[in-house]
């Protein structure tokens, strides 16, 4: 019997390590759609994990262009910058190889005639952190 229980209790113990050791490495990721204003939403831009896909959508008729950045968290650089430029209703996206160990960032805005519109209540968001 005892080494039965320390054969179990073996188990058990390499089963807690490696479960420790998974979810203190993995990262926890954010995909719902994200708007470029709540009270102006003229575009949106989620963030898909699952390829490392940065997705956009024109959703207002106003002679604007829907974009979205996703940032490295840590310095701001640009990784994936997509644009709908086909008018209302319409969707673009970019994939990209993503290291899993970074923390990253999503702006969805609008640009028309060289500007970017920037709103102060933006959705701008942490898309995957550690």
């Amino acid at each position: 019997m005892k080494s039965y229980t320390k054969a179990a209790a073996a188990a058990i113990m390499a089963t807690a390590a490696t479960i420790s050791f998974a979810t203190s490495a993995s990262a926890t990721s954010y995909e719902n759609w994200l708007y470029n204003s709540q009270s102006n939403k003229a575009s949106k831009a989620r963030w898909i994990e699952n390829g490392d896909t940065v997705r956009v959508c024109d959703v207002k008729s106003d002679g604007k262009a829907a974009k979205a950045t996703l940032t490295r968290a840590s310095d701001g650089a640009e990784l994936i910058v997509v644009n709908a430029t086909n008018g209302y209703g319409t969707c673009n996206e970019v994939s990209k190889n993503i290291p899993e160990n970074i923390t990253l960032r999503l702006s969805p805005t609008i640009y028309a005639n060289g500007t970017e519109y920037f709103y102060p209540d933006t959705d701008m968001t942490y898309v995957r952190w550690f």
